[in-house]
């Protein structure tokens, strides 16, 4: 007679966590891609546990390679004592990228955590089906209405009972899925430029659109010939007050600051 092996929801979550991280050591995962795994991850789980925003007080150590271990500490704690995940994450990866060096480059690119948080909070939620301000209906993180869009969501994407948004943050995954090809081949000499480089063209691209952005003769010639001051001074657009504070602030994220001028 077969043995039976009941795993609860504890066992399941710990195994997949596990494996998880296991993944990400071996595929020496940027911090963008990790981070929209465990969006997924997370997202599919269906909160079970809050798989993606917090792991038992006894999980605190994570392995994250063989030389670094990183735990988690007061700041990282909640009121129940439950550990914020996010946040180690995002510790460890910035711990990773000062170990790496400065220089990163943007070789099998892949749009950084921090430029996914940055492009949220210019592009802001919007809560249902909203003008954008230039005629654009738009939903989520910026998505403008679509035939295909508005048949998923004929009433826009919306915040959940505990005020997150898991439409727009899945979505987001999906959009940067669907459209990294073409940014990629819009974007010549792409592998050889800097992560942060590429990060502030990727949000000139989402921003603008790929149509826009394909055909900003300045900004092509720059990158045809590997230009990176010519770069810099071509990431502006639109002449809206949001607009120049944006066009500023992906300058500010060629120096490795991702932070919204307020």
């Amino acid at each position: 007679m077969k043995k039976r092996i009941i795993l609860t929801e504890s066992d399941i979550i710990d195994l997949v966590k596990k494996s998880l991280l296991e993944y990400c050591k071996q595929s020496n995962l940027d911090e963008g891609k990790a981070a929209n795994i465990l969006t997924a991850l997370g997202l599919a789980a269906g909160g079970v546990a809050g798989l993606n925003n917090t792991l038992s007080h006894r999980q605190q150590d994570i392995n994250i390679n063989p030389t670094q271990t990183v735990s988690a500490n007061k700041a990282s704690q909640d009121k129940n004592g439950t550990v914020d995940y996010d946040a180690i994450r995002k510790n460890c990866f910035k711990q990773n990228r000062q170990q790496q060096g400065s220089v990163k480059t943007a070789k099998g690119y892949y749009p950084s955590d921090d430029l996914i948080e940055f492009i949220k909070t210019y592009e802001t939620f919007h809560d249902g089906w909203i003008d954008d301000g230039s005629g654009n209906l738009t939903t989520g993180w910026g998505f403008k209405e679509t035939p295909e869009l508005k048949k998923r969501f004929p009433t826009g994407m919306h915040r959940d009972e505990n005020g997150n948004t898991p439409e727009a943050d899945a979505y987001l995954v999906e959009y940067i899925g669907n459209h990294l090809d073409e940014f990629k081949k819009s974007t010549p000499n792409i592998d050889k430029l800097p992560q942060e480089y590429a990060d502030a063209l990727f949000d000139v691209f989402y921003n603008v659109g790929g149509k826009i952005y394909r055909n900003s003769p300045n900004l092509q010639h720059a990158l045809k010939n590997f230009d990176l001051p010519q770069i810099a001074n071509n990431l502006k657009y639109g002449k809206l007050n949001g607009h120049k504070l944006r066009s500023a602030d992906r300058k500010n994220i060629l120096k490795g600051n991702y932070k919204r001028t307020k």
